[in-house]
């Protein structure tokens, strides 16, 4: 019971994981696209394409450059072009020593599990 109200849960069917992902991923997407954003397919824009937004042909690249330079000039106009390359730098390469730190400091996470 929760706040006098009673809860049922319902057993999912079991799915494999990949399964799982897919539908997590197409729920999100779906949910992100109801509220305004734009849903773009990687191939549309992976490297070599002709709408390219990544640079690395590995995928290696975390941060759409491009999209987070465009974002950060149109919600802050007017700001001098070296603050919004310092607010680049500080979004895209936190001061942490090690790769787990570096994760949690982007994510928000401070503890696993």
């Amino acid at each position: 019971m929760l706040g006098g109200a009673q809860i049922s849960f319902k057993r999912l069917p079991a799915m494999s994981p990949e399964s799982f992902e897919s539908v997590v991923e197409q729920a999100a997407l779906a949910w992100l696209h109801g509220i305004g954003w734009a849903v773009a397919h990687g191939p549309e824009i992976a490297y070599g394409a002709p709408g390219a937004e990544r640079s690395d042909p590995r995928y290696r690249d975390t941060v759409l450059e491009g999209r987070l330079r465009r974002s950060l000039e149109r919600l802050n106009p007017g700001l001098p072009a070296e603050a919004v390359e310092e607010a680049f730098r500080r979004v895209t390469r936190l001061a942490l020593p090690t790769l787990l730190e570096r994760n949690r400091g982007r994510t928000g996470c401070s503890s696993m599990g």
